[in-house]
């Protein structure tokens, strides 16, 4: 979903229009200049647990550590609101629909990503606890693999450190 090239009019239709198909709708950032709608068919949170083991899958790995997505936390960071916030968000906003097609008629020119939107959406970002399921089966469980993760992180760094140090031969 774009930020640039609408209003911010413009970009309130196209989520109320995708809110009338899926309520149960999440948004996400990508970069300054997109975002990211997702519409679940069922109401059931998203569990921790099961995007924690689908994230440490090697495939998705490779793909998500080319966006620096790491770990499930990196992940959901990028959550910016739930329907109930994207909801109010949009208020009256009209739908963008083939009869009423509001968003293709737009006089926007635009080329940068419309400020208004981006700072709306700073005061629109809600937790990502309204759409999780429970972090883990205990709170010790969540902390374990919180300090593992970051000690992995940690360790990662020193190591990189290291090697640039070694590059240049500057070990002082």
């Amino acid at each position: 979903m774009p930020t640039n090239w609408l209003t911010e009019e413009e970009f309130q239709a196209a989520i109320n229009s995708f809110l009338s198909v899926f309520p149960h709708t999440s948004l996400w950032y990508v970069n300054a200049a997109h975002t990211c709608l997702i519409g679940p068919l069922n109401t059931h949170p998203v569990s921790f647990r099961a995007l924690r083991e689908r994230i440490e899958d090697n495939k998705a790995q490779q793909d998500l550590a080319r966006c620096h997505l790491v770990n499930p936390f990196a992940l959901a960071n990028l959550f910016i609101a739930d329907a109930s916030a994207l909801a109010d968000y949009v208020g009256g906003a009209p739908s963008n629909t083939d009869n009423k097609p509001y968003i293709e008629f737009g006089r926007s020119t635009y080329l940068g990503a419309e400020p208004s939107i981006l700072e709306n959406l700073l005061w629109l970002r809600r937790p990502v606890s309204s759409i999780l399921g429970k972090l883990g089966e205990t709170k010790e469980e969540v902390v374990a693999w919180t300090l593992d993760e970051w000690y992995e992180r940690a360790k990662a760094g020193v190591l990189r450190l290291v090697r640039s140090r070694l590059a240049r031969r500057d070990l002082a």
